[in-house]
């Protein structure tokens, strides 16, 4: 076995990714690629290996391209699966352009995909837990430098306190009808693996015709955000980030949501999305051509109808709030 060597950040790590992340992409459509590892870090220092997560919805989906990536170099590795039976691992080795690089397929939205993206998120978001994981992986490195399972190990206990720190987020969203709410949520939900619950796309499931005013909304929303909150109470007790796309527009509305990322001891995200009337209109205009599923037909009435109900969030709410302002 080779002696444990650490590298300074390298710029042409994320640019190595790219290139072959776009040969992966067009080998695998529908599976997510996320770079992950120390070499996902700005001015981390890493073994020079790169390691990327590959999502799917079920392990067996990975299983099946095995073939494929073995015609892009990958040698599937399934005799370490008895140590992460979540995981399946491809190695590709170096060559003349690229570096050695290690692919982990795991279930999108899963344990593993969660852990591996909340912690190269943190290391990204935060310079000094960088640069204090770097100092400790050189000293590390020092006196392990022939003993790479010795050194993996002796850094558990940094990963599993930063791990800690991930608990699972519930993100709702507000703001006026057109101002792009379902179509964040839904980019949100696909960017982080995450299930998303549509509150239009149920409603119309459930009652249908019975939706014909704004009124009809008001007396039946309840009923199903009856079911959806224990349900969704559950999911962040099990440590599984949740996306809901339902109105978070009423002081009242968001008690509901508060209510349920506290009961589950669970983080909590309200995305704001301000845009101003002609742009929120003109949005509406389109969606009423295509109506969607979820979707219904919205007057100018009706908007500025359901906008008199809008209650702008206050700082006394103590909320974990995201803004963003959209214009033309």
């Amino acid at each position: 076995m080779s002696p444990l060597q650490l590298s300074d950040y390298q710029a042409d790590w994320p640019l190595h990714v790219e290139s072959l992340a776009a040969r992966l992409r067009a080998a695998l459509p529908g599976l997510q690629l996320e770079h992950i590892g120390s070499t996902a870090v700005p001015g981390l220092c890493a073994k020079p290996v790169l390691d990327l997560l590959l999502g799917a919805t079920t392990l067996a989906e990975i299983e099946a391209q095995a073939e494929r990536l073995a015609g892009l170099g990958f040698r599937y590795r399934p005799d370490v699966e008895a140590a992460l039976p979540e995981r399946r691992y491809f190695v590709r080795d170096a060559d003349a352009v690229l570096p050695r690089v290690h692919l982990h397929g795991v279930r999108r939205g899963g344990r593993l995909w969660r852990q591996q993206l909340g912690f190269r998120d943190l290391l990204r978001g935060d310079a000094a837990l960088r640069d204090e994981y770097a100092a400790l992986k050189r000293r590390l490195a020092a006196v392990h430098a022939d003993d790479k399972a010795a050194y993996q190990e002796a850094k558990a206990p940094f990963i599993a306190a930063c791990l800690a720190r991930l608990a699972p987020c519930l993100h709702f969203f507000g703001g006026k009808p057109g101002a792009g709410k379902t179509t964040r949520a839904t980019a949100l939900a696909r960017e982080q693996g995450l299930p998303l619950i549509s509150e239009d796309i149920c409603m119309q499931r459930l009652y249908g015709d019975q939706l014909q005013r704004f009124d009809d909304y008001i007396r039946l929303a309840p009923k199903l955000r009856a079911v959806i909150g224990p349900l969704s109470t559950e999911l962040l007790q099990a440590g599984q980030s949740l996306v809901l796309d339902f109105q978070a527009n009423t002081r009242a509305g968001r008690r509901w949501f508060l209510a349920l990322a506290e009961a589950a001891g669970a983080a909590h995200c309200l995305h704001w999305l301000d845009a101003p009337d002609a742009l929120c209109l003109q949005r509406i205009a389109q969606r009423n051509l295509a109506l969607p599923e979820g979707a219904h037909a919205l007057s100018e009435a009706v908007f500025h109808e359901v906008c008199a109900h809008i209650e702008t969030p206050t700082p006394d709410e103590g909320l974990s709030l995201r803004r963003t302002t959209d214009t033309p």
